[in-house]
């Protein structure tokens, strides 16, 4: 897996693609090459759903020690997200 030259750089290109800016145009501006663009977009994904599933699971422990149906629900909102996130 390629390492970021900088942190600031990786976030940067995170960023980047965050507002919707196309891989070559990042390639270009940032001088990074774009399997390395894709890789790390690849991983900050990977590791935003693990995050999401941890939440979603603490909402769910939540919702029962509370006795929060709205929590639940919640819970359930996020889980059909994180799915079609995972797709």
């Amino acid at each position: 897996m390629p390492t970021p030259r900088d942190p600031t750089t990786k976030q940067r290109v995170l960023d980047l693609r965050a507002n919707s800016r196309s891989v070559q145009y990042i390639a270009s501006t940032l001088s990074v090459p774009e399997r390395t663009i894709y890789e790390w977009c690849r991983e900050a994904r990977a590791l935003a759903l693990v995050d999401l599933h941890k939440i979603q699971d603490r909402l769910d422990e939540l919702a029962e020690e509370l006795d929060d149906r709205r929590l639940f629900d919640v819970s359930v909102l996020l889980a059909k997200a994180t799915r079609g996130l995972s797709a």
